[in-house]
């Protein structure tokens, strides 16, 4: 569900910025969403915290774990 809106979107964004900045544009999103993947698994292994919640309350305290949370809880029901 929640790929469905972009899948449908990217003939059309491809369609405005060309094929080849389009591809560029697709493989630098791709190696930046792997690696702050890989940014969280390091801050979850070194810090030993179960959620994300979890490390957002470890890295900007509790007032902030909220607002993660209930961004999630949004996502989750939202779409």
């Amino acid at each position: 569900a929640t790929i469905g809106g972009g899948a449908l979107a990217l003939p059309y964004a491809f369609k405005l910025v060309g094929v080849l900045a389009g591809t560029i544009m697709m493989i630098a999103s791709a190696l930046l969403c792997v690696y702050t993947i890989r940014l969280l698994i390091t801050c979850r292994n070194s810090l030993k915290l179960c959620s994300y919640e979890d490390l957002s309350q470890h890295c900007f305290g509790s007032r902030f774990a909220v607002f993660v949370e209930m961004n999630i809880i949004i996502f989750c029901f939202g779409t």
